[in-house]
């Protein structure tokens, strides 16, 4: 599994230890996103009985798989955070529409995009997609509330079961998000912490070496005053 991973992060992030970490973690989690999509679409398939999701589930994983590529390949991270959650915000919402709306446990899963987006890229980008969820909800809710398009008929056909494996997947999701950020945090700590350690180490080596050094040369010097006295006694005898 490792090699299939390390095998999908650009030969130029190989050498930087924090960037290869970080790009190792995006190749793992578009792996499990694929995993899940697949899995999840099947379940689709047989619960709700609609073959257009088996459909829309290959083409979202055919997708994110070639988006791996495309990151092997330029090593960017703006890249795949506004790409790869730009397809998971439309899939999820098109999924949410299929399965009823802001009752959907497919809407929720949206909440996995800007946690994804802070982790392989930065803030600014997280916070743009943390704004458009925002906005998704909004809107299935606008829409329920105004009676302009009703989702409860749509709720009523997904089984309680799909309920249930969405948000099973959708905890085990933000929990590996999570705890594999603060993974790397901790390693990234430590590692920052061992060359203080390390530098403070030299400096105090560096520090003794020159309090030494100043001993041996008042040493010295106090020698050769003594010297100089005792010349200056004998020359006066």
């Amino acid at each position: 599994m490792k090699k299939l991973i390390h095998y999908f992060v650009p030969d130029k992030l190989k050498s930087d230890k924090e960037l290869f970490r970080k790009a190792s973690f995006v190749s793992a989690a578009c792996l499990l996103i694929i995993a899940i999509t697949i899995f999840s679409f099947f379940y689709a398939v047989y619960a709700i009985h609609d073959p257009i999701y088996l459909s829309i589930g290959g083409g979202f994983a055919v997708v994110i798989l070639i988006s791996m590529f495309v990151f092997k390949r330029t090593g960017s991270f703006t890249f795949m955070a506004l790409f790869l959650n730009g397809i998971s915000f439309l899939a999820l919402t098109s999924a949410a529409i299929a399965t009823g709306g802001i009752y959907s446990p497919d809407l929720y899963s949206l909440l996995v995009i800007p946690v994804f987006a802070l982790t392989i890229s930065n803030r600014r980008i997280a916070l743009f997609w943390a704004v458009m969820v925002i906005l998704a909800f909004i809107s299935f809710y606008v829409l329920e509330v105004t009676n302009a398009y009703s989702f409860k008929p749509l709720a009523e056909k997904v089984p309680l079961f799909y309920y249930f494996q969405d948000t099973i997947i959708l905890s085990a999701i933000l929990l590996f998000l999570v705890f594999r950020n603060e993974s790397l945090r901790l390693e990234l700590l430590n590692e920052v912490k061992k060359s203080h350690d390390e530098i403070s180490h030299k400096n105090k080596e560096i520090t003794d070496s020159i309090t030494y050094a100043k001993r041996i040369q008042k040493a010295l010097m106090t020698n050769e005053k003594s010297i100089e006295k005792t010349l200056e006694r004998l020359k006066k005898n």
